[in-house]
């Protein structure tokens, strides 16, 4: 059919089947339209219930900001079997009753707004970093088509990891040296209220260890914590938009191009263009895939680098040990601050050295639980890119309809 310009119009497919549109009667496109409705809304509300995580959800903790909450707890700490009183609104249900409200703000929201705050630094400074690297991405629109190629999305990946890696040293640097025993005991929180004194807030505890190692503390190790998140965030970001992107493209144009074939076998040029509109439910399916990947690809960096960062942590004690002394006048550096931290990696080395031969080898060593570990991780890393990529999108703008165009028919993304 062509209109008054004398451009032909459009033929709809919805890809829910594979007959044509034109045959398909109108109870038949009733019965599927309240079908896939209900299907559709139980299912986004199976999802939404799913991923309804808590904001540590958008970034991985540094510091548990419950620690505290639990191990004031006489419960958790008796080791008593489960019950709702040890859930976390229970656990922080106790903690103001036996301390009132200002345990929230002293205890709980520090280290609750440190870790959401380095999430905002890393996902903000990869997509202003992004639409420097490649400028469709920079676009108000709800999705750039073409995508992105894999190295913008790696190198804009590594350097947001750069970036939050100097804003978490700080945090890192306390976390490294958390006592929650040392916490409560110099903040006066006991198990039960009968000796209630006024609580010393993390804002307070965090100060003096940042006081006390100073800035050389804060910023040791950060060596292994920027190849750790430049490494590893380039990886995460560049795999989820590969998979979310290229991948799910990919297989639309060879999925419905298929189809397209087989329904018009003899197609012509003077036949209307065929317009597909994919499945409501591919897209979910891959982006639940990418954040799995993502989560996969980014901890086989994290993982073994976090090992041997714990294995670093012992030298960094024994370091923050003997500033202590000097400070008291009680012993005397025979090195400057730079030759004990140099010393520190190459001790390091050794102490990782001999846990790798107990282990068997290398791989070994620094795999040993990655699969446990990740799958565990993998839930709430998807339920991370996933809000990450609903919230870009929410503020994208309608300019256009992106679309996958090729021979007789056209993929509306």
């Amino acid at each position: 059919m062509v209109n008054n310009e004398g451009v032909f119009k459009a033929v709809l497919w919805d890809g829910d089947g594979f007959e044509d549109p034109k045959k398909k009667s109108k109870g038949s496109n009733a019965v599927q339209g309240a079908s896939a409705a209900g299907t559709r809304a139980i299912t986004m509300q199976l999802v939404s219930f799913y991923f309804r995580y808590p904001v540590k959800a958008f970034m991985r903790l540094r510091i548990d900001y419950m620690a505290v909450a639990r191990a004031i707890n006489p419960q958790i700490q008796a080791g008593a079997a489960w019950t709702v009183h040890q859930s976390t609104l229970g656990v922080l249900a106790y903690a103001v009753r036996a301390h009132g409200w200002r345990f929230i703000p002293n205890q709980v929201l520090p280290p609750l707004l440190a870790n959401t705050s380095m999430g905002v630094i890393l996902y903000t400074s990869y997509l202003q970093i992004l639409q420097h690297q490649y400028a469709p991405a920079g676009h108000a629109t709800k999705r750039a088509y073409p995508p992105p190629p894999y190295w913008a999305t790696f190198t804009a990946g590594a350097a947001a990891g750069a970036i939050q890696s100097l804003f978490a040293a700080p945090l890192d640097a306390i976390s490294y040296r958390f006592d929650v025993n040392e916490l409560t005991k110099q903040s006066g929180i006991q198990a039960e209220p009968n000796t209630r004194l006024v609580p010393t807030s993390f804002w307070t505890y965090g100060r003096r260890i940042l006081s006390e190692i100073g800035l050389h503390g804060v910023f040791a190790g950060y060596s292994l914590s920027l190849a750790k998140e430049c490494l590893g965030y380039g990886l995460f970001f560049s795999t989820f938009e590969y998979v979310k992107q290229q991948m799910y493209y990919k297989w639309l144009s060879h999925y419905y191009g298929h189809r397209h074939r087989y329904l018009h076998p003899f197609g012509k040029p003077t036949d209307p263009i065929t317009i597909i509109r994919p499945h409501w439910s591919l897209e979910p399916m891959f982006l639940l895939g990418a954040g799995a990947s993502a989560s996969f690809a980014s901890h086989a960096v994290f993982y073994p680098l976090n090992r041997i960062q714990n294995a670093h942590l012992k030298q960094l004690e024994f370091i923050d040990r003997s500033n202590a002394l000097a400070a008291a006048g009680l012993k005397k550096h025979s090195y400057g601050w730079w030759t004990r931290y140099s010393h520190a990696y190459e001790q390091t080395f050794k102490d990782c050295k001999m846990l790798a031969i107990q282990e068997g080898g290398w791989r070994r060593w620094l795999y040993k639980g990655y699969m446990v570990n990740t799958m565990k991780s993998t839930p709430s890393t998807a339920a991370a890119l996933i809000v990450f990529e609903l919230v870009r999108r929410k503020f994208g703008e309608e300019i256009g309809l992106a679309s996958i165009q090729h021979d007789g028919f056209e993929i509306v993304l």
